[in-house]
């Protein structure tokens, strides 16, 4: 099987998935942002009490 691939598509179809990978990495931040400060911050906890 061939694949007909336009050469004027195909940097358009890059840059669809390109944003939808930046917008599906926004929901993740959503998610992460939360946690690495509540880890962020008991980091902090941890090494105040080591020096």
């Amino acid at each position: 099987m061939f694949f007909d691939v336009d050469i004027e598509e195909t940097p358009m179809l890059t840059i669809k998935s390109i944003f939808s990978i930046i917008e599906n990495l926004r929901e993740v931040e959503v998610i992460i942002q939360p946690i690495f400060i509540w880890v962020m911050n008991n980091l902090s906890k941890q090494l105040s009490k080591l020096s």
